[in-house]
Parts: C-alpha cells; structure tokens; sequence
C-alpha cells in the first residue's frame, strides 16, 4: 500500500494546497468579482452628464433688482444689475477656479482661498488673481427671460459688448 500512495504523489510533491496559492487564489476570485459588481454597477446608472449646461435662462429682466448683484449657484455665474444694464460673469475666480463670494459692505468680490478681490464689474484689485473675472455673454431668449452663454467669454476690452440693455 506504500507503493501506491508513492506512485501518485513523487517525493517532493505534495498534494495539499500551500498557503500562497490559496491566497493567490483568493486575490483573483475576489479582483474578478470586484470588477463584475463594478460593470454592473455602471450598466445600472444612466448616462448622463452632471455638468450645468453652458447655456440656460436665469429669469425675466423684472425679477432683478435696480443696481443688485445675484448670484445663480446653480450655474455658478453672478447678474449684475446696473441703471437697466445686465452683464454676467462666472463666479470662479482665475486664479484656481475657486468661487468667489459677493460683499455687499465693501462692493466687491473675494476670493475666500487666496485672498484676490474684484471690483463691481469683475476687474481684479488684489491678490494672485492673474486677470479679471470672467464677463460671459448674456441676451434675451424668444420668451422674455434673460439667456447666459458660459461658452462665450468677453476680454476686459470688449466688456462693452457683454453688456444688455433692456
């Protein structure tokens, strides 16, 4: 009976799983099934973008106060209201694409991260900010509301032409 166990199993063979091919093993069943629930996952949600579109309305003329400065957080953008003037700009700042907040007390724009400041119109007064805010197009679509392009960016010397009177 000696002879047989031998015959199947040569000296230096063993017929036990050692620790490292069960390891071994493990790590590839469970990087298979990771990346099964992984397609899954993925063939379950839609595809869809989360991005804001780069064109939408943001109201009616009326709905915005005389010399009032609202900020869409939707959109990340900022109306500016001045003597029936409207212009836009994106409310990131160009230093590193923080968001810029509005101070109504001091009648400018702040960048809470690295301290730059934008005057009313978006010019850039202080810190690293290496150029004004961005001023985006804004007109008026076929129901009245007021339409901002984010694609559409102005230079401070064609600002005029961002401007809408309404």
């Amino acid at each position: 009976m000696a002879s047989e166990e031998s015959a199947e199993s040569g000296p230096g063979q063993s017929t036990e799983l050692s620790r490292r091919s069960f390891i071994s093993g493990l790590a590839v069943c469970g990087a298979t099934l990771i990346g099964a629930v992984a397609g899954l996952i993925r063939f379950m949600l839609p595809a869809v973008s989360l991005e804001t579109p780069a064109r939408f309305k943001v109201g009616y003329p009326e709905q915005f106060d005389e010399n009032s400065v609202t900020y869409d957080e939707r959109h990340k953008v900022y109306v500016v209201r001045e003597a029936g003037t409207f212009y836009a700009m994106d409310a990131r700042c160009t230093h590193l694409q923080c968001l810029v907040r509005w101070q109504e007390d001091a009648e400018n724009f702040f960048c809470p991260c690295h301290g730059s400041k934008f005057d009313r119109e978006g010019r850039n007064l202080a810190g690293p900010a290496p150029r004004p805010l961005d001023r985006v197009q804004i007109s008026v679509a076929d129901d009245g509301r007021m339409m901002i392009d984010m694609d559409r960016i102005f230079d401070p010397a064609h600002w005029q032409d961002s401007l809408l009177e309404v």
